[in-house]
């Protein structure tokens, strides 16, 4: 189980020990976290982005507005 907030997640992505979520609440705007399952971490990626992970790799690809980057 994830210790993390209550809300509606999509885009889960689970890669070696993160998983990489889309999250949205009551009193968040929607926003993207990635959580460490080895340290039991969550970490804020950002606000206003798209992703998704190349099939295959471990390359995620992210559209914020028009502009795609890969990371």
């Amino acid at each position: 189980m994830l210790n993390t907030k209550a809300g509606s997640y999509s885009a889960v992505y689970c890669i070696k020990n993160r998983v990489y979520y889309t999250r949205r609440s009551t009193d968040e705007e929607a926003a993207v976290y990635v959580y460490n399952i080895t340290n039991k971490n969550e970490e804020h990626i950002g606000e206003g982005i798209e992703y998704t992970f190349a099939p295959g790799t471990k390359k995620m690809v992210v559209k914020r507005g028009a502009i795609y980057n890969s990371h």
